[in-house]
């Protein structure tokens, strides 16, 4: 059976990481790529050492605990500066604009809020843990994302090799969401394939681009189906401009 001490522990591990992943998104907030990437990429570490050994109690039958809070994920939609042009059709800075289209650049918060009891399925640490990956993974992927965009020194070498990461990272956190069957919203969705597009426009992979805008359109038309878009997705119209019309231009930099 998972001690008492065990799950105090683990809990600990994660306020650790939630702090770490708050943390970064603070440094994204002022433009510290480098600490930012740094603070995150510790926290995915950290994070696959905990999964290792909350695997491990499970396959030993071991109890699946469940503390006394739950953790709430949510997009820190003011916290970004807009650039090239800037503006939103929401009265926030959650994007930047270029003549690339526009990158979703808001990163995901994690807060823990204590339970209330009401709730008929409480999520395991286990479970928690899964869910954090995928913020913090995603981050990780806009803080190499952002860093790319807003280096105006770096050469074209190390240009495509952020770019680059940035596509591993976002990859990263939809494999860990097919792989821990996460309910992946549709703004999530949405970021990533828009963000990914924006990449594969600027490294004039043409193709790999027009699979993600079409993965968008999904998305989207799914999204209108099954509620409000307008109201319910941040920044609905440039989600859809950029599915729709998108642009070919490429920076000569990432050519």
């Amino acid at each position: 059976m998972a001690s008492s001490s065990s799950c105090s522990t683990v809990c600990a591990s994660m306020a650790k990481i939630i702090k770490q992943n708050n943390d970064g998104i603070r440094r994204l907030e002022t433009q510290d790529y480098s600490k930012a990437a740094a603070l995150l990429s510790s926290s995915v570490s950290d994070l696959k050492l905990l999964l290792a050994e909350c695997d491990a109690e499970a396959s030993a039958d071991a109890a699946v605990s469940r503390p006394c809070y739950e953790l709430v994920f949510s997009f820190v939609l003011e916290s970004a500066t807009a650039i090239a042009g800037g503006g939103s059709d929401n009265d926030n800075n959650s994007v930047v604009d270029s003549t690339d289209g526009f990158i979703f650049e808001a990163p995901i918060k994690v807060s823990r809020v204590r339970r209330d009891g009401t709730a008929e399925e409480e999520d395991s640490i286990t479970e928690m843990l899964k869910r954090l990956s995928f913020s913090v993974v995603y981050n990780l992927a806009v803080s190499f994302h952002m860093s790319a965009i807003r280096s105006a020194s770096l050469t074209n070498k190390k240009l495509s090799q952020r770019l680059r990461k940035a596509l591993a990272f976002y990859k990263m956190a939809l494999d860990l969401a097919r792989q821990y069957d996460i309910a992946v919203g549709s703004m999530e969705a949405l970021a990533i394939a828009n963000n990914q597009a924006h990449i594969h426009r600027l490294l004039n992979e043409t193709q790999d681009a027009e699979r993600c805008r079409a993965l968008m359109l999904s998305n989207i038309m799914y999204a209108s189906e099954h509620g409000n878009p307008t109201k319910d997705i941040v920044h609905f119209e440039k989600f859809v401009a950029s599915a729709t019309d998108g642009t070919s231009n490429t920076t000569a930099k990432a050519a």
